[in-house]
């Protein structure tokens, strides 16, 4: 069984190699990218830390791509591809987002949730679980609110900077924004974290029943 899992993991990084080499080479009509990706889904980890890739699967497995990830099946982390640097709050964000009310937090934040949230295609009752948060941040319903951006929140003089902290957000995948909201609700609103906690374990959840990058977690 490990012989197996060594090989798999070394076809599956050599897949990995070939598709970031055909990425590179799209420019230059360089053939074989769609046969990669349709080898790549063929054999796509079933593995706990790739479930829900790539919205809300965990940190990408540093063994996998050497063909060397001795946990195989059970890996808690994800072998399937990631950005070489995933979008991340910088310091000068944490620090924005930590002086912020959490009003105008949510604001920002929870519509990019809800985007993102519907862009997987979840069911009505996860997106009610969104809209639940926003009404118990006291800001209006999702539907009537969208996707805004920064316009019309009351941000003060540092409104660039706070373009820059969207574009940042927007960028992160769901699970990072999730994280980041649940430490906003940590500091602001400790009754609410758990529902950021649901919300993350019921997409997950979800991910899992339609075999969503990865396989259920142990």
């Amino acid at each position: 069984k490990k012989l197996e899992t060594a090989v798999a993991n070394r076809v599956v990084a050599q897949v990995l190699l070939r598709a970031k080499a055909s990425d590179r080479d799209a420019g230059a009509g360089a053939p074989g990218g769609a046969l990669d990706q349709a080898m790549l889904a063929s054999l796509a980890p079933r593995n706990p830390g790739s479930l829900g890739h790539p919205e809300l699967c965990l940190r990408p497995c540093l063994y996998f791509a050497a063909g060397n990830c001795s946990n195989g099946a059970a890996c808690q982390y994800c072998h399937l591809p990631h950005a070489k640097r995933p979008a991340h709050l910088d310091k000068r964000h944490r620090e924005m987002l930590r002086d912020m009310a959490l009003e105008p937090c949510a604001e920002l934040m929870l519509p990019l949730v809800r985007e993102k949230v519907q862009a997987l295609g979840a069911p009505a009752e996860v997106l009610a679980m969104v809209d639940s948060l926003m009404e118990a941040c006291g800001l209006p319903a999702m539907a009537a609110l969208g996707c805004a951006g920064v316009e019309g929140l009351n941000l003060g003089a540092n409104r660039r900077h706070y373009r820059t902290l969207l574009t940042t957000l927007k960028a992160m995948s769901l699970r990072l924004l999730l994280s980041t909201l649940g430490r906003v609700f940590a500091q602001h609103h400790p009754s609410l974290e758990p529902a950021i906690d649901e919300l993350f374990e019921r997409l997950r959840a979800e991910a899992a029943a339609f075999g969503g990058g990865g396989g259920e977690a142990a």
